[in-house]
């Protein structure tokens, strides 16, 4: 059709060239619209952890690892009575019907002389003091009994020292503190691969080496399940077969050099497989769907997520920290506001502690317990004694 000297019918067949790329635009983006609200549904109501069918697996999996067998399985606090304010000011008296513990502080038998004359001092009284400690389950009133001594001819009167307090003047004993701390700072906030770690890795002055976590690899190929359940669960049968090489070791047990043998010789021909397969299949997804944006995570990280087959010493993943930092995330209402920066530092030493402790296969409240019944006593330029690798080795007989 021709008018004034312009052919429109070139213009109406690009209209119908472009009306299906149109469509598939549209298609693509409502599939990633359905993709991120089953994730949202998922996170919310389902399953957290990566479960798959063992049977797709193992379709995947005996052909990958070219066996004809299917790959191992993974593996009433007390109730106080109320009591009206006493009168006048300072700290209310604890409750009566908490339970009371005698502790006596007394003079050594080379102490009890008078410093002037040094008759033999007699003893007179005591002073008591009480502390509110926790035990498992119960609190309890440690009174502090700090026997008094004079001397018989007026000269002095001495009275036994107890322990320095956790806090100076404090109420809580050390047990009630390490409750405090146990329970409010048990120990997900990771960085995935975060755009922030590149300048770090780069700058060579700082010489930090980048590695990355295979289980955020899996992670996003398990999540594009719903949008490629046959790329999908290609690759998380390769990540299966990986793990059986991990779990391997772990129940020889092998050190690092054994591992990383272990590693060269089964993992690194699964890796190499893995990035050819998905340096193959690349093309032929579009890259902002689920698995084409799971496949693009792996390949742009491939040489920090690899770097566990060059070093026994290295995880295949970060899920020992992540646990580690889990109680931090369920426990943000804990500690909404920290009051400041400062207050923030302060928490994290605690939280370090107990998450050391557990790495360590320690009892968080009985490592805390003790450090916090000794560090005010303890030398400022020994406090590394006090850390939990050093800890047991460092108890005194009478905590031991």
């Amino acid at each position: 059709v021709l008018l004034e000297g312009i052919d429109l019918s070139k213009g109406r067949r690009r209209k119908r060239c472009a009306l299906p790329a149109a469509l598939v635009a549209k298609e693509h983006e409502l599939e990633r619209v359905r993709h991120g609200l089953q994730q949202m549904s998922r996170h919310r109501h389902g399953q957290k952890r990566e479960r798959v069918d063992e049977n797709q697996l193992f379709l995947f999996a005996a052909e990958i690892a070219g066996r004809g067998q299917e790959p191992p399985p993974e593996p009433k606090p007390v109730a106080s009575e109320p009591r009206p304010a006493p009168p006048g000011h300072g700290r209310q008296r604890l409750p009566q019907s908490l339970e009371r513990r005698r502790v006596v502080y007394a003079l050594a038998e080379g102490e009890r002389c008078c410093p002037q004359c040094q008759a033999e001092l007699r003893h007179i009284g005591e002073e008591i003091s009480e502390q509110l400690e926790y035990a498992p389950a119960s609190l309890l009133v440690v009174r502090q009994a700090c026997q008094k001594y004079a001397c018989p001819k007026g000269c002095t009167v001495i009275t036994a020292a107890k322990p320095p307090a956790p806090v100076e003047k404090g109420l809580a004993g050390p047990g009630l503190l390490a409750h405090v701390a146990v329970s409010r700072l048990r120990t997900d906030e990771a960085a995935d691969a975060c755009s922030g770690y590149d300048q770090i890795c780069q700058e060579s002055a700082r010489s930090i080496t980048e590695v990355a976590c295979i289980a955020r690899a899996r992670r996003k190929c398990f999540d594009a399940q719903s949008s490629d359940i046959m790329r999908s669960t290609v690759m998380l049968a390769y990540f299966h077969l990986l793990y059986d090489v991990e779990r391997e070791a772990r129940e020889k047990p092998l050190d690092a050099a054994g591992r990383l043998a272990l590693r060269r010789e089964r993992s690194q021909p699964m890796l190499d497989d893995i990035q050819a397969y998905l340096e193959r299949e690349r093309p032929k997804v579009v890259p902002r769907s689920p698995v084409g944006q799971a496949i693009g995570y792996t390949l742009s990280n491939w040489e920090a997520l690899v770097r566990c087959a060059k070093d026994g010493d290295l995880e295949i993943d970060n899920n020992g920290a992540e646990r580690s930092l889990r109680g931090v995330a369920v426990g943000r209402r804990n500690w909404t506001f920290f009051g400041s920066d400062n207050g923030g530092r302060t928490a994290a030493v605690p939280g370090s502690l107990i998450a050391t402790s557990k790495r360590h296969h320690l009892d968080p409240f009985a490592c805390l317990r003790d450090v916090f019944a000794r560090i005010s006593g303890h030398p400022q330029n020994r406090l590394e004694e006090l850390l939990p690798d050093r800890w047991l080795a460092s108890r005194s007989p009478a905590t031991a």
